[in-house]
């Protein structure tokens, strides 16, 4: 298939599909908008009262996002399959924990005044640990600039629409119903995102595997471009691979799973649901993995995103193209709506209230947040001029980075006794400062990556600190 084809493939069915998803998604918001007037835990944790059926669908949908799809996907035309066995499994296997104890413990035995991650922070260290926390986790607000990129990109390929100007529609789309219904909302969107993403996933490697024929005719065709393209490590050193192994401790440290776990009935419901969501998405995952080798044996001569793109319209019948750009939309607008949520929360609640002493009621809290959301999807339409260059590692390293930094203040004010409350803004202040000067000075000339030396580091600091620790916990 010539490049020139891709736009001739989508047809008006596709054009019917995707047009319909948007209006729907606007009704839910239009729907749930009451519930949301009903306090602060309504707006941002749906009122802690998320059945099993809902949580599901918005933690995979939370989950499992556009750097899922075509992030990974464009890291594996790079690099080969390495990255099934560098990250997509040790994420895996990371996340068992998450779901067996640290889920349930934040929702069964930490306050329900707790509503942020830097909410959390405070609760184990104190106020100044929860502010600098705060403002370090508003890091990762510049990801998720990446989501909307991803899915303007592909409209501009797909049907030549101009990329700003679809990035600032989906902007004004899940602005919409987030700041009308909150999470509530978000979540049944995202119970149907949910149907949308496995059905699409299903469908695709179907034909795909048709199309390249079967693992055979796919190993056939790599091998001789280059035979690292199927190496469990392909081309990483073991610092690398140790890195993306850092980066997927990340879930631990981002701020959206805490508000999952928060919104949750019960920490028994945690268990079920966080398992399923774990076995569903190593699925999701290689299928992604067999897109970015299906394209580069199909496509190496094409830039990475616009060869994946190929292979997946290529195989695609029509009706199914639209059905898998409504699944991707999903996952960007599921993602988007809860970094607003969080994001607004921890800027007008954690900074502007708890670090500068602003009094607000839990209603003003709310309409704060109404009126910060317009202003953070302002910066993420900003933030998506830094994956221009491509969306492959966007998550490696802004997550890495939370990873190397919060993970272990986070962890361990879990699960260790005699809380620190030096360890954890120390190891906060200590490893962020870290990371940038490792960064800039050493990364290069060590071939260490700055998130798993960082990781090392914090551990030190932390650990360091915790040797300190009196009887009385001072």
């Amino acid at each position: 298939m010539e490049a020139s084809t891709l736009r001739s493939l989508w047809s008006g069915w596709d054009t019917l599909i995707l047009a319909s998803y948007l209006p729907a998604v606007l009704l839910v918001g239009f729907l749930y908008r009451t519930r949301s007037k009903e306090g602060l835990a309504q707006f941002v944790l749906a009122g802690r009262a998320l059945p099993v059926s809902i949580l599901l669908g918005t933690a995979f949908a939370s989950w499992y996002d556009t750097w899922t799809i075509m992030g990974q996907a464009e890291e594996v035309w790079s690099n080969g399959m390495a990255l099934l066995f560098i990250y997509i499994l040790p994420t895996a296997l990371f996340r068992i924990p998450l779901a067996l104890w640290v889920g349930p413990r934040f929702r069964d035995q930490i306050p329900e005044t707790v509503y942020t991650l830097p909410d959390l922070l405070t609760h184990l260290y104190g106020q100044r640990t929860g502010s600098l926390g705060a403002v370090l986790i508003l890091v990762q607000l510049a990801f998720e600039g990446v989501h909307l990129f991803i899915v303007a990109e592909a409209l501009h390929l797909i049907l030549g629409l101009p990329i700003l100007q679809t990035v600032c529609l989906c902007a004004v789309v899940v602005m919409f119903y987030t700041t009308v219904s909150g999470l509530w909302a978000e979540a049944v969107t995202d119970l149907f995102q949910f149907a949308i993403m496995t059905a699409s996933a299903g469908v695709l490697v179907y034909f795909l595997l048709e199309d390249v024929g079967g693992f055979a005719g796919l190993t056939a065709m790599l091998e001789p471009q280059d035979p690292r393209l199927l190496d469990p490590l392909g081309r990483e050193s073991v610092p690398s691979t140790l890195s993306w192994c850092v980066t997927a401790l990340a879930l631990y440290t981002a701020p959206q799973v805490y508000q999952r776990f928060g919104a949750a009935r019960r920490g028994r419901d945690i268990k079920i649901v966080y398992l399923l969501v774990l076995a569903l998405g190593v699925s999701y995952g290689a299928v992604m993995v067999l897109v970015g080798l299906a394209a580069r044996a199909l496509y190496p001569e094409l830039p990475p995103s616009e060869g994946i793109w190929h292979t997946i319209f290529g195989a695609l019948p029509t009706g199914a193209r639209g059905l898998f750009m409504v699944g991707l939309a999903a996952a960007a607008m599921s993602t988007l709506d809860t970094s607003l949520l969080w994001g607004s929360t921890v800027i007008v609640k954690n900074i502007f209230q708890d670090t500068f002493g602003l009094k607000m009621s839990e209603e003003g809290i709310v309409r704060a947040n109404r009126y910060m959301i317009p202003v953070l999807c302002v910066f993420l339409i900003a933030a998506t001029r830094l994956y221009e260059g491509g969306v492959a590692r966007a998550w490696y390293y802004i997550g890495g980075f939370t990873a190397a930094v919060f993970f272990f203040p986070i962890v361990g004010g879990l699960f260790l006794p005699k809380r620190c409350s030096s360890a954890g803004w120390l190891t906060l202040a200590a490893g962020s400062l870290f990371y940038v000067l490792w960064q800039v000075l050493a990364a290069e000339a060590s071939e260490i990556p700055s998130n798993f030396a960082t990781f090392v580091f914090s551990f030190l600091v932390f650990f360091g600190c915790r040797m300190k620790v009196r009887p009385d916990g001072s």
